[in-house]
């Protein structure tokens, strides 16, 4: 995907579900340094969601329908450390409750959604019969200046 430095995309649009990324300008080599490649890497992800359905509401579950409130959670690679790690790479908030930061060893659960860390840069999201999962990785020397790590994205049913 090659998207412009500094713009968000929606990247999964559906009902009651929207995340979208962040892109940033990168030069880096393939190809044994054969090939110069000026793209782009993702650097942020944010989920909005829909959550908590009215229970005369629920046998849409998967579909749009009225929710209780909205769930916020954004993944951020430039909170990553040297080592690959952080403890503020998730942030966001549950309805109208104070927001979350968290990284290692973090899970905030928001009605039927759940965010946990994985490892030590990675996370997932799961909410309404789908699962995100989001991972940080160096991108070293292969980046423009202050573009340390980029994200990677995997929406599962």
């Amino acid at each position: 995907f090659r998207g412009e430095d500094g713009v968000s995309y929606n990247f999964f649009p559906s009902p009651g579900i929207s995340l979208s990324i962040k892109t940033e300008d990168a030069t880096f080599l393939l190809h044994g340094g054969r090939l110069v490649v000026h793209g782009s890497f993702i650097t942020e992800a944010h989920l909005v969601a829909g959550v908590g359905v009215y229970p005369r509401e629920a046998h849409q579950a998967k579909c749009a329908g009225a929710y209780k409130k909205l769930f916020n959670v954004s993944y951020l690679a430039a909170e990553l450390t040297e080592q690959n790690a952080g403890f503020s790479y998730l942030r966001g908030t549950c309805g109208d409750g104070k927001p979350f930061h968290g990284g290692i060893a973090f899970t905030r659960r928001c009605e039927d959604a759940l965010v946990q860390s994985r490892h030590f840069s990675s996370a997932t999201v799961t909410v309404r019969g789908w699962t995100f999962v989001l991972r940080g990785n160096p991108c070293g020397h292969r980046c423009r200046p202050g573009v340390t790590h980029c994200c990677h994205t995997s929406p599962l049913p």
